[in-house]
């Protein structure tokens, strides 16, 4: 058995809450972010169309940068997400669509490197200046020193901080999960709960705190990850995000794009046949109702969680009960078939709300909990209604109370009186 808590930690550099003073960074995050990278690349006149079938896979924020590149389309994309009831982050056109009124924050750069940073600062700052959020996406902690611009991860996230003072943060990490050749690098399931951990410990030292989000995998893609994932992986991707505390989801990608790296497709919409096939016409593909449902749940949880704060990250494993410290639960251990279980419990709320997933990708777990006598009562969230629920226990023969989860599935408790 072994149990890894997660707690918050300041690093020194991070004295710049001054820096962060409302009054200068006046955008706040009013929604759970679930939105994908490549919006679809269609002329302005389809728009509405295909944002709406965009909102009716629950998501909630559209990402721009492929389909709108100019003031003209920008204008007209932020239009459109509007009118089916998405928030729009679109390119910043190199600055040209910075007055743009109407869209939530504007994109300004994929990955940059330390040497990148001066530049982004300056846009950062213009969106900030407007009450707009700045969305910078950052490398994942399996890029090299020299990709990163600096020595260490630690490093590269430090220097970051200092120079562009953002307003929130983004990452993308793709994990390989099973692959075997991936395993001296952080593109695992490790290392994808330590780069958002990284990420958790930055959002959290800044006063006053600033949201953190993550691109992960929902397609295979050049020779960097030819794993597909299936539904079970999706969900602890997502889920695993929010437990650690992310305030947004994206997915890797919607639109298929093109080029020699996306040939096997199995994005969430699939290019119509052809020679070429056609990708400014794409259609659902098997993955959009499992989104869909995926994405049901995330809105409601996400919302629930959003203007909480991330108290404790518990990773517990091994088929012993597992005692948890300062936590309404006193003990946790699996009753499922198989060698051990896997839990990770977000904790928010000073740890009153707990956010428990099932770090199993691939089986579904059973997890028996100790209850700690308490004034307050253990209520669930219902993930169709939001509404608190008497919880029930999924296997009422079993001594303690049990808790049924599907694989990387995860449920929502919170105490109250």
């Amino acid at each position: 058995m072994r149990v890894w808590a997660y707690f918050v930690t300041v690093w020194p550099i991070f004295l710049v809450a001054a820096e962060n003073d409302p009054r200068r960074n006046p955008w706040k995050q009013d929604r759970f972010a679930i939105s994908f990278w490549v919006d679809p690349m269609v002329p302005p006149e389809r728009f509405d169309a295909e944002y709406q079938r965009v909102a009716e896979a629950n998501f909630t924020v559209l990402l721009g940068g492929f389909g709108a590149k100019d003031p003209s389309t920008v204008t007209s994309q932020i239009a459109a997400a509007t009118k089916n009831g998405l928030k729009a982050i679109p390119n910043i056109c190199n600055g040209k669509c910075a007055n743009i009124s109407g869209a939530w924050g504007f994109q300004i750069s994929d990955e940059p490197n330390v040497s990148q940073f001066n530049s982004v600062a300056k846009l950062v700052a213009d969106a900030k200046a407007v009450g707009q959020m700045a969305f910078v996406n950052l490398l994942p902690n399996y890029a090299t020193p020299k990709q990163l611009g600096a020595d260490t991860y630690e490093d590269y996230l430090l220097a970051y901080m200092k120079t562009v003072k953002p307003n929130m943060l983004s990452v993308d990490h793709y994990p390989a999960f099973d692959d075997p050749t991936r395993q001296p690098s952080n593109r695992t399931k490790k290392g994808y709960i330590l780069n958002l951990l990284a990420l958790r410990e930055v959002s959290l030292s800044v006063k006053p705190n600033i949201p953190f989000w993550n691109f992960f995998n929902a397609m295979p893609f050049n020779q960097v990850s030819q794993y597909d994932v299936s539904e079970a992986e999706l969900r602890w991707q997502a889920y695993t995000s929010l437990a650690i505390g992310s305030k947004g989801v994206m997915y890797f990608c919607y639109w298929t794009p093109p080029g020699a790296g996306f040939l096997r497709g199995q994005a969430i919409m699939t290019p119509t046949p052809g020679n070429p096939p056609n990708i400014a016409d794409q259609s659902p593909g098997h993955k959009y109702p499992i989104v869909q449902r995926i994405n049901s749940k995330l809105r409601v949880f996400g919302d629930w969680l959003l203007d909480t704060v991330s108290s404790s990250v518990v990773q517990t494993s091994g088929i012993a009960t597992t005692p948890l410290i300062q936590l309404p639960w006193t003990s946790i251990n699996g009753s499922s078939a198989g060698p051990y279980s896997e839990f990770m419990l977000g904790c928010y709320d000073n740890n009153r709300t707990i956010l428990l997933v099932n770090q199993d990708s691939n089986h579904p777990a059973l997890a028996t909990v100790g209850m700690a006598p308490r004034n307050e009562e253990m209520m669930e969230v219902d993930p169709s209604s939001g509404k608190l629920v008497p919880p029930k226990d999924d296997s009422p023969f079993l001594p303690g109370f049990q808790i049924a989860l599907l694989p990387g599935d995860g449920r929502l408790f919170t105490w109250t009186s």
